[in-house]
């Protein structure tokens, strides 16, 4: 066998040194021949390992985290949020209605005077004597889904829905201070459109009456085109 072609198949076989038959009466010394440097390459992991093993000085924690720590960061806004403060203020309605003719609608439980008034203001407009009002709360006392409609507003939409389909109106007056639209934004975009197609009068606050004989004055001179027959028509 050519002696490239053995030292091939002797090294495929793992035989470190090959010796000739005529060889085996040497002497005892023959060194055995240093083992080469393997040419196979670590696993990555294993090399790491090596490598920690090699250093014994490890980063600090201080260092790992500060690694690990991205370079912006977030922060909650502390802007108030409009619709959570309207929200944080129960809503409180009172509602008289005698007859099939009007619906009258504070914003705000009247005070005796108050109420007087609008006793008045109603007896002016031809509307039978005013009953007790029917108050109207928000969030109700114990309701565990008012988180899911802060504003009221879908309490609202059928409630009103439900009251003008049972109770039909022809006429609604709105007393209230209330600014940005008033008290059918209030109200809400669906209550406002089971009110749609009725007279809707919006005044101030019987409150701010008492306060302003000029509001008073302003008031009735916007509720007597909207007066009551004698009919009842």
């Amino acid at each position: 066998m050519q002696s490239e072609q053995r030292q091939h198949c002797l090294a495929a076989f793992g035989v470190v040194q090959y010796l000739p038959r005529d060889s085996w009466q040497l002497a005892a010394t023959v060194a055995t021949p240093a083992a080469k440097a393997s040419r196979v390459a670590a696993p990555p992991a294993a090399a790491a390992l090596l490598a920690e093993l090699a250093d014994p000085v490890a980063p600090a924690a201080a260092e790992v985290v500060a690694a690990l720590t991205p370079a912006y960061s977030v922060q909650a806004s502390t802007a108030p949020n409009a619709s959570l403060q309207a929200a944080a203020t129960p809503l409180q309605l009172a509602l008289w209605q005698t007859d099939d003719q009007w619906l009258f609608i504070a914003d705000a439980l009247p005070a005796h005077r108050e109420q007087q008034l609008l006793a008045n203001m109603a007896g002016a407009l031809d509307v039978p004597r005013l009953n007790a009002p029917e108050l109207i709360e928000w969030p109700l006392a114990g309701d565990a889904h008012a988180s899911d409609d802060p504003l009221g507003h879908e309490f609202l939409a059928v409630l009103f829905d439900a009251r003008l389909q049972n109770r039909p109106v022809k006429r609604v007056v709105l007393l209230s201070d209330t600014a940005n639209g008033g008290l059918v934004a209030r109200l809400g975009e669906r209550a406002a459109n089971a009110m749609a197609g009725l007279a809707q009068i919006s005044l101030p606050s019987l409150g701010a009456m008492l306060a302003d004989s000029s509001l008073k004055r302003s008031s009735w001179q916007a509720l007597q085109p909207y007066r009551t027959p004698a009919d009842g028509g």
